[in-house]
């Protein structure tokens, strides 16, 4: 499954980590955003809980 993974520092109102995953025809149809300091699981192949305090 492609995923992209984008960790924003500088987002409004606070920074965040974006997960776009399921594309077609050039664009991701889900997304899952969390603040930092949130986890956020990404799927296989990766199948783990990034923790984003460290962000």
């Amino acid at each position: 499954m492609p995923l992209y993974l984008l960790i924003d520092r500088y987002a409004e109102p606070k920074p965040s980590v974006t997960l776009f995953s399921d594309p077609v025809d050039g664009h991701y149809r889900r997304s899952e955003q969390v603040s930092f300091g949130e986890e956020i699981r990404l799927p296989a192949p990766f199948d783990l809980v990034l923790a984003t305090a460290a962000f």
